[in-house]
């Protein structure tokens, strides 16, 4: 999700006064969304006083790093099975060497 995007979701609902039926139809991007997750993502931004390197990091959901979670989790998991399949095969080599 773009950033922007969920700034101008805060700024509009400043200006609608935390309306929340006057805001949603404005932002059909965030159709997909909990709106109690929209509602947390504003009061987060009033409390930290719209500090973004807070407030991002505090809603993965949001994916605001441009790469779902579930994909580094993903990227995670195949760097792992690669890292042991690499490792079983020098213990092959290790072991038929040995042999030799």
């Amino acid at each position: 999700m773009d950033e922007q995007l969920l700034k101008d979701f805060l700024a509009t609902v400043e200006k609608y006064n935390y309306d929340y039926d006057v805001v949603m139809p404005k932002f059909p991007e965030l159709q997909g969304y909990d709106l109690q997750l929209l509602k947390d993502y504003a009061a987060t931004a009033q409390k930290y006083n719209y500090d973004y390197s807070v407030i991002n990091p505090k809603f993965p959901e949001f994916k605001l790093d441009g790469v779902p979670a579930l994909k580094k989790k993903k990227k995670l998991w195949h760097l792992l099975e690669a890292t042991w399949k690499l490792l079983g095969n020098l213990l092959q080599v290790r072991l038929h060497r040995n042999q030799i």
